[in-house]
């Protein structure tokens, strides 16, 4: 008898299960350095809003209260303590069917803005709820409507933009006058103007870093710098980044960018480019991904696990909402993936919850399945950055509930080159919960893939099964609402029992 450790490396779909170096198969788990952790369920935190989420954002104001604001196509909302209210101006607004609401927080004057493209830009005092809605931003002549919105040094910046004398601009990025979020009349004192790009394509996004902006275009990425006089901004292409065919797939963290360009999953660190999904993750992505759903996919950072999440609408779900999230964590550099039936993912702050509050969640105190989560958690207080999401309901919530079931699955292996072998017992690696293992064995690796039954962990650690073949993947089950931090891989007992 002989053992062979199969450590869960790295969740590479792109690359041939056999030999694999890492895993085919990697759902609602967590990557984590060395090993996986479970992924929770979603629990719900708010009212519910009046349609779809097309666009959300988190801010403090001046004390460091928190807020949260999000659009649907025809409302703006604030969020305070446990529910949203509409803070809309007077009859409403007409987002078109491609496009949705994009955020930016403006803390030199204390505002969130808002843009949809076809209404006014409008914005609102972060935490003003109780006394004012949303209102027209621009006040000056010159009131440019846009697809696109950013924090650039200090000006608002704006991109694809429609105004009434030169009407629509694809490739046109326009700034506000210094400090004025409401001025966007050109002006070489005030320094507003605006720039028609010679080439790139249509402005995609527009993200503000600590020093520079960059401009997302179809085809490439410029930066955007500060050096005043009659120029004002410099934009120049960075290091012939790709551009993106996605928008809503661009998000800043910490002076990273991360992004989907036609090419795949990329990052960008100050000047250097790195495509993050090539070998791994691109193909896979691109064979469950149609471009026509572009609009509902969305990103957000969880800061804490530090992962990267792309919600978007993978294979034939029937509709173009998300239902699969995409986590790359960029400190071990490992993806995994997550189901989720969700409208739009964001990050935030959670917010504590008074006794009245809980009614958004449930009214059966005693009903723990309503709840999920032990009213001895931290959840309950509040002050949390995590990853949080609106789901069908249109109500935002976190992902902090019971684990899922957890699932991984390793490429084909063969101890010995040519050889048949056979498992007498897997050992799983983990930390806790209730896993169980199934094999699927092959003479040819081009014979289909069927799994045998799955044997759960006995009390000696060991998943009894036994099966025999040329060539095997494993893969390991962990049940639902079960208690685990970390799965690092297999030990296997095995015997060679043949030549051919």
């Amino acid at each position: 008898m002989a053992k062979l450790t199969i450590p869960f490396g790295k969740f590479l779909p792109d690359q041939a299960t056999f030999k694999n170096p890492g895993v085919i198969f990697a759902r609602n788990v967590v990557p984590k350095v060395g090993s996986y952790g479970p992924f929770r369920d979603f629990s719900v935190y708010s009212n519910a809003l009046d349609a779809q989420v097309l666009g959300a954002a988190f801010a403090r104001n001046s004390t460091g209260a928190t807020f949260i604001y999000a659009g649907t196509p025809t409302k703006l909302y604030e969020l305070v303590d446990t529910t949203f209210t509409d803070q809309s101006v007077g009859g409403g607004y007409s987002t078109a069917t491609d496009d949705v609401w994009e955020f930016a927080v403006w803390n030199r004057n204390g505002k969130v803005i808002a843009t949809n493209y076809t209404d006014a830009i409008q914005s609102m005092t972060i935490g003003a709820g109780a006394s004012a809605n949303f209102a027209t931003m621009i006040t000056g002549t010159n009131v440019p409507k846009a697809k696109h919105v950013g924090i650039v040094n200090q000006f608002v910046v704006l991109g694809y933009t429609n105004d009434a004398s030169d009407g629509i601009r694809q490739s046109r990025v326009w700034w506000s006058a210094l400090g004025n979020e409401a001025n966007f009349d050109p002006d070489a004192a005030t320094q507003s103007d605006f720039e028609d790009l010679p080439f790139g394509g249509a402005v995609q996004r527009l993200i503000g870093l600590n020093e520079y902006g960059l401009i997302f275009q179809r085809d490439m990425v410029r930066t955007m710098r500060y050096v005043g006089g009659g120029v004002i901004f410099e934009m120049l292409p960075l290091n012939y980044a790709p551009g993106t065919p996605i928008p809503n797939s661009v998000i800043a963290h910490k002076g990273m960018v991360f992004y989907i360009a036609e090419d795949g999953f990329f990052a960008i660190n100050g000047t250097a480019v790195e495509p993050i999904g090539h070998g791994g993750i691109d193909k896979r992505f691109w064979d469950q991904f149609d471009i026509a759903h572009r609009r509902d996919l969305s990103v957000a950072v969880d800061p804490v696990r530090k992962n990267v999440c792309w919600a978007y609408a993978a294979e034939s779900s029937g509709s173009s909402l998300p239902n699969r999230l995409l986590l790359y964590n960029y400190a071990d550099r490992k993806f995994t993936e997550a189901d989720v039936e969700i409208d739009f993912l964001m990050r935030a702050e959670t917010r504590g919850y008074t006794l009245d509050g809980l009614d958004v969640i449930g009214t059966d105190i005693d009903n723990a399945a309503v709840f999920n989560v032990s009213f001895d958690s931290e959840k309950w207080n509040g002050g949390n950055i995590n990853l949080a999401a609106f789901d069908r309901d249109h109500k935002l919530g976190y992902f902090d509930g019971l684990t899922k079931r957890g699932t991984i699955e390793t490429g084909d292996i063969q101890p010995i080159d040519g050889r048949r072998w056979q498992i007498n017992g897997v050992i799983p690696l983990i930390d806790g919960g209730q896993p169980a293992v199934s094999s699927a064995a092959r003479t040819r690796l081009i014979d289909s893939i069927a799994y045998g039954s799955s044997a759960s962990m006995n009390t000696d650690g060991e998943c009894a099964i036994c099966i025999e073949g040329r060539y095997q993947r494993l893969r390991t089950s962990i049940s639902e609402s079960t208690s685990w931090s970390h799965i690092q891989g297999l030990t296997i007992d095995y015997e060679l029992t043949g030549e051919r």
